[in-house]
C-alpha cells in the first residue's frame, strides 16, 4: 500500500513524459552476482541472457546458484519457473519442499541426486563478470552451493553471450549470428553413479537430431546443441497446477536432462544455444 500511495502522489514521476524502456546491451551487478546481456542494445529482438551467482539465502531466494535464463525475441524458451501463489509454506520451514524452489528445477547440474542446499554458506566461489563490445560472460565455481554429500570439489561454469556476429545477418533471423555458450568442467571426489545438467523449458522440446534439441518459440525456435556422444537427453513434462504459474506458462513446463553416458570423477560439457535459423 505504501509504495502504491507513494507512486500515486509523486508528481514529478506523474508529470514526466513517456520514455522508451531502457534495454542496455549488458550489465554486471557484482554485489549480487547477476549478469544480463542482449544481442544488441535498445532492442528486444534476438537473444537475451540473464545469469546469477550469489548464494542460497538471498531475499525470496530459490536454490539456484549458477542458473540462467534465455529469451529469444522477448520470449523466454529457457526459463526460471518462478514462484506460485504465496502460502504459509512459501515462507516457512518447508519452503524448499516446493518444487519451484529446488535447484532440481533450475538450469543447474546435479550429482547423484543431491541438489543445492539453502543457506548463506551455500554460495558461488571465484565469481567474475566480464563485459566487452563483443560478449558478456559470467564465470563461477558452483561447488560451494552443494552440501558435502554431493562430493563436488569444483564445478566451473562459464555462461557467455557472444554477439561477435550479431547483426551481421550472416545466418538470417532476428538473432543474427549471436549465440550463448555454456561450458562446464567438474571434479568430483568419487565416481558418481549419475551426473546430469538440467534445463527447464517453457514449451515441449523436440529432439530433431543427435546432439540437437529445439524449443519452439513464437517467431523463431531456440536450438540447443550438446555432445551426443557423451550425454543422453531426456525430456520430462511437469504439470503446472498453481494458478499464478499457469497464467504465465500454461498447463505444463518441461525439464531437459542431459545425463553423462559414462559419469566419472571429472568431466566437461559444452552447450551452444542460438536461434534455430542459425542452424545449418
Amino acid at each position: 500500500m505504501a509504495r502504491t500511495l507513494s507512486a500515486m502522489f509523486d508528481r514529478e514521476w506523474a508529470d514526466s513524459p513517456p520514455r522508451p524502456f531502457p534495454m542496455p546491451a549488458q550489465a554486471w551487478l557484482s554485489a549480487t552476482g547477476v549478469l544480463t546481456a542482449r544481442s544488441r542494445a535498445g532492442s528486444g529482438a534476438g537473444l537475451f541472457l540473464a545469469a546469477k551467482a550469489g548464494h542460497n539465502a538471498e531475499s525470496h531466494n530459490h536454490n539456484d546458484v549458477g542458473s540462467f535464463i534465455v529469451a529469444l525475441d522477448g520470449r523466454p524458451p529457457l526459463i526460471d519457473v518462478g514462484v506460485g501463489v504465496y502460502t504459509r509454506q512459501t515462507f516457512g520451514p518447508e519452503r524448499y519442499q516446493i518444487w519451484t524452489m529446488q535447484s532440481s528445477w533450475h538450469n543447474v547440474p546435479e550429482v547423484d541426486g543431491v541438489p543445492q542446499a539453502p543457506g548463506h554458506q551455500y554460495a558461488a566461489r571465484r565469481v567474475q563478470g566480464l563485459l566487452c563490445a563483443d560478449a558478456a560472460e559470467l564465470s563461477l565455481d558452483l561447488a560451494g552451493a552443494y552440501p558435502p554429500e554431493a562430493g563436488i570439489r569444483s564445478w566451473r561454469r562459464r555462461i557467455r553471450l557472444d554477439r561477435a556476429r550479431a547483426g551481421s545477418g550472416s545466418a538470417g533471423g532476428s538473432a543474427g549470428g549471436a549465440r550463448i555458450l555454456i561450458e562446464d568442467a567438474w571434479d568430483i571426489d568419487h565416481g558418481p553413479e549419475r551426473t546430469v545438467v538440467y534445463l527447464i523449458a517453457a514449451r515441449e522440446p523436440r529432439l530433431v537430431a543427435e546432439g540437437r534439441l529445439i524449443i519452439p518459440a513464437d517467431d523463431d525456435d531456440l536450438a540447443i546443441d550438446y555432445p551426443h556422444a557423451d550425454f543422453a537427453a531426456g525430456i520430462e513434462e511437469r504439470p503446472v497446477d498453481d494458478p499464478r504459474l499457469a497464467a504465465t506458462w500454461g498447463p505444463d513446463v518441461y525439464r531437459i536432462t542431459l545425463a553423462a553416458r559414462h559419469p566419472g570423477s571429472q568431466g566437461t560439457l559444452h552447450l551452444e544455444i542460438c536461434a534455430a535459423s542459425r542452424v545449418f
